[in-house]
């Protein structure tokens, strides 16, 4: 199920356009401002845009990236994407333009850049300037392909990120198919894990795996070796029999 996460979606009030491939405009946002505070696996991200038809718009790039200690966007591309120019809106017409992102995990509580530009024609991103502004995050643009930029925190851009469905669950883990069980009454909390680590590499659809929210006065311990994306977290619980493990899977 896709959700949308982060967002800001206030009526459009500002534009900016341009039709220079090196020149970027960027939104910074931090998780849990307008969504719940939780990792986030994106699949899109949005804005609000307008194409000219009379120019060629090639393509619309799209890159999420860290934040410096001034909150501009800096470093590679943690999760980058490309919409055809012709799926943009033309004018006079503006529309949501969605872009498909790569995967990442956004973490909670933390601040990102969502930086956008465009090649092969001219294009307009709508903002806006009145209250209420985004609280977390601000307006950026840069003219040097990212070299430096020039932040305002009075305007910002429009946008949502949109993602897959966090869902916390928790089942016990076992040898059988269907990973329902308690991994073994192991009171070292060594033994009967490395099997469980086997079976799960060998199951691709199983592909985030994160902690969940573990009760006061439990200990932590995680699969070593692990072929997937994100390490696996065991919780074991203090109630009778004190050495169950459990595992929190995203679904």
């Amino acid at each position: 199920m896709v959700v949308k996460y982060e967002y800001y979606d206030e009526a459009k009030d500002i534009e900016f356009k341009t039709n220079q491939v090196e020149t970027l405009s960027a939104q910074t946002f931090t998780v849990g401002t307008t969504s719940p505070n939780i990792t986030q696996p994106i699949t899109s991200a949005k804005f609000y845009l307008m194409r000219d038809p009379a120019d060629n718009l090639e393509n619309v790039f799209c890159a999420i990236k860290a934040v410096d200690g001034g909150g501009e966007p800096t470093g590679e591309s943690l999760s980058s994407g490309t919409l055809p120019g012709v799926e943009v809106s033309g004018d006079p017409e503006w529309g949501w333009a969605e872009i498909g992102m790569t995967p990442y995990i956004l973490q909670p509580s933390t601040q990102y850049a969502a930086v956008v530009n465009w090649s092969g024609g001219s294009c307009s991103i709508g903002g806006h300037f009145n209250s209420p502004l985004y609280p977390e995050g601000s307006f950026s643009t840069s003219s040097d392909s990212g070299a430096s930029w020039s932040s305002t925190s009075a305007i910002d851009l429009l946008f949502e990120i949109w993602g897959n469905k966090n869902t916390l669950y928790s089942r016990y883990v076992s040898g059988d198919e269907t990973y329902a069980g308690v991994i073994g009454r192991d009171t070292d909390g060594i033994s009967g894990i490395n099997p469980v680590v086997d079976r799960l590499n060998s199951i691709s659809s199983v592909d985030n795996l994160i902690t969940g929210s573990l009760v006061s006065g439990t200990s932590v311990l995680s699969f070593p070796g692990s072929t997937l994306p994100n390490c696996f977290i065991l919780e074991q619980r203090n109630a009778a029999p004190a050495d169950e493990r459990r595992l929190w899977i995203k679904v």
